[in-house]
């Protein structure tokens, strides 16, 4: 049976039904692993802010070559190309056009983040005081290594 507050004991489940770890070594190992996967979810956080710096600045030269961006001090503007016959007014969107070799990485990137911070939120969920501790002291040390590269950008949450 779970129990219901904080507390140091083992035998709660940790994710799987075949993992509960009941000795101390068992719950320092759970503990380092859980810290570790900490880590890799804000360095992949970081990664995923790298990753979209560089897709906005490879999307600004793209459309910089054929002529189509207009630069403002606070948005990046797309013109929207219309028929020369059409006698439309051209128009412009504050988003960047659909780039699947953005956008798919982007979703698959988002997706294992997420995969790594519920698996963080199912361990905490157990009330295993260790495992909690262990996440957040991997989160504020993922932070203070890598938060520097994602400053200003998604937080992933």
């Amino acid at each position: 049976m779970m129990v219901p507050y904080l507390h140091f004991t083992g035998g709660d489940y940790l994710i799987f039904k075949s993992l509960s770890p009941t000795t101390a070594g068992q719950l320092a190992g759970a503990s380092i692993v859980l810290f570790f996967l900490a880590l890799i979810e804000r360095g992949l956080a970081a990664f995923r802010s790298y990753l979209e710096a560089y897709w906005e600045r490879r999307t600004q030269a793209l459309s910089s070559r054929d002529g189509t961006q207009i630069e403002t001090s606070s948005n990046t503007h797309f013109l929207l190309k219309s028929s020369p016959y059409s006698g439309a007014k051209s128009t412009y969107r504050t988003f960047p056009p659909f780039t699947p070799s953005h956008d798919i990485p982007r979703g698959i990137f988002h997706a294992f983040q997420a995969f790594i911070g519920y698996g963080l939120m199912l361990a905490v969920m157990t009330f295993q005081a260790a495992y909690i501790i262990a996440i957040l002291i991997g989160l504020g040390v993922g932070e203070v290594i890598f938060g520097r590269f994602s400053a200003g950008r998604h937080s992933g949450h």
